[in-house]
């Protein structure tokens, strides 16, 4: 009665911007990727009136869109005189398909008979890497999604009459 297997299918964005300053130049950048998921949960509840609930699943994950930018800065030997080196990666180094886990609580508050309220919070983490492991120079070489999801929304109980 308590425990549900629940399946979702979401659109997420994720990404990072960084700025990283070294002793002879630095790195700068971003990375925004964004996915079609597939999360598959089993879900704990309790409660009488508001329902109280945590849960836990897999995901996997369709890659629909990569854009990045990494730009690393060297100094020449003259005083604030540098080179710039692209190191940006290429959409052909990010993988396809991912596998993710997540943990997340929630709770359910009754607006009325048919209409409940949903506040929900989540912890994804990515099994796989989203990026290949390539011979290419790039710092980050070993990126793996992590993320907080925060939601919020409305139910509505369908139900037949007899």
């Amino acid at each position: 009665k308590n425990i549900s297997l629940q399946c979702e299918f979401n659109y997420e964005e994720k990404g990072f911007d960084f700025y990283y300053i070294l002793y002879d130049g630095g790195l700068n950048g971003y990375f925004k990727t964004s996915y079609f998921t597939i999360p598959l949960s089993f879900t704990y509840e309790i409660g009488k009136t508001v329902k109280y609930y945590g849960y836990w699943g897999m995901s996997l994950n369709f890659l629909l869109n990569a854009q990045n930018f990494t730009s690393r800065s060297y100094e020449t030997g003259a005083p604030f005189e540098y080179i710039i080196v692209d190191e940006s990666y290429k959409p052909t180094e990010f993988n396809n398909k991912e596998l993710g886990a997540f943990l997340g609580i929630g709770m359910k508050i009754p607006l009325c008979d048919k209409v409940k309220f949903l506040i929900d919070a989540r912890y994804n983490s990515g099994i796989t890497r989203a990026t290949k492991n390539t011979t290419s120079p790039n710092t980050f070489r070993n990126v793996f999604n992590r993320s907080v999801m925060l939601s919020w929304g409305v139910i509505f109980k369908i139900s037949k009459e007899k």
